[in-house]
């Protein structure tokens, strides 16, 4: 009797350490009690990059002198338009302001011909819808009640100087040109823009290569400068060591006419650096200007 009693006593205290042993491994690892070398972790995977589509519209082809195999970090796209009495009634557009923008973010540089607003308005409106470029403007010109501003919109360069020929006093120009240094790294570079009256485009394209001739370093003159066609036939200007990058009979105007009334000339200096120029007409028509983009790049050397 005795002996079968301390059996079973042996066999209920072993059940009891038994027991008690396995709640003791059945306790949740804490930061403390656990190497993390010995755990296999797998990390949710990483959530895509989802960047916003932009606008990549295809330059035109249209009179291409080169083709850019340089970094885009070592070179400039500069632009040239004539937006068309730009003014309150276009900057309340929203989608003709898109539009432009859009079209501009291709570019370093654009410079903006026929900003006529006399709110002073239209022009800070496009700017704030481009970002991470900076903007300035020239004064108001104009020999009528009709006077017109030249607009700079640029990124990846700073201003060395600039220099407003308004007001004229030897009137040589409807609207005197705006002259302004850019600086690139080590490269530095001027540029002369200019809206020609039509009428009289001998005579200014006469001055504005007086002014031109007299200047050195790197230099382009650019703007509608209505150099082509009936309103200016000679073309005794700009020879010799100038570079007329768009050719003679490039449109670059919405009508129907073939007329090269918007061009971009390179001095001797500048011509070393000038890699391709062209017209971009892609979307514009007749309600956005009459006038096609003109563009040419250049290489500064950084």
């Amino acid at each position: 009797m005795e002996r079968g009693f301390l059996f079973i006593s042996a066999i209920l205290l072993s059940l009891l350490i038994f027991g008690c042993a396995s709640q003791t491994s059945s306790v949740e690892p804490t930061a403390s009690n656990v190497n993390s070398s010995n755990l296999n972790v797998s990390a949710p995977p990483a959530t895509p990059s989802i960047k916003p589509l932009t606008n990549q519209t295809n330059y035109s082809k249209t009179n291409v002198s080169a083709q850019s195999k340089i970094s885009n970090n070592e070179t400039l796209k500069i632009a040239s338009w004539n937006l068309q009495i730009f003014g309150e009634k276009k900057a309340q557009n929203a989608t003709l302001m898109a539009f432009y923008a859009d079209t501009m973010r291709q570019y370093d540089i654009t410079f903006i011909e026929e900003i006529r607003d006399s709110s002073g308005t239209a022009f800070p409106k496009l700017c704030a819808l481009m970002e991470g470029y900076n903007c300035l403007n020239s004064s108001r010109a104009g020999r009528s009640s009709s006077k017109e501003q030249y607009g700079v919109i640029y990124k990846k360069v700073s201003i060395v100087s600039m220099k407003d020929y308004n007001p004229d006093i030897q009137d040589r120009w409807e609207r005197p040109p705006f002259q302004i240094t850019f600086k690139r790294g080590n490269y530095t570079f001027t540029a002369l823009v200019e809206h020609a009256k039509p009428d009289d485009a001998p005579k200014e394209m006469s001055a504005l290569n007086a002014l031109a001739s007299n200047m050195s370093g790197n230099l382009v003159v650019l703007g509608d400068l209505n150099a082509d066609c009936n309103y200016y036939t000679n073309k005794t200007d700009f020879k010799g060591s100038w570079f007329w990058a768009l050719k003679t009979g490039t449109d670059t105007t919405t009508g129907n006419t073939n007329c090269t009334y918007d061009r971009m000339i390179f001095n001797s200096d500048m011509k070393n650096e000038y890699i391709a120029s062209g017209v971009f007409s892609d979307g514009i028509n007749s309600s956005i200007s009459d006038h096609y983009l003109v563009w040419s790049e250049i290489k500064t050397g950084e």
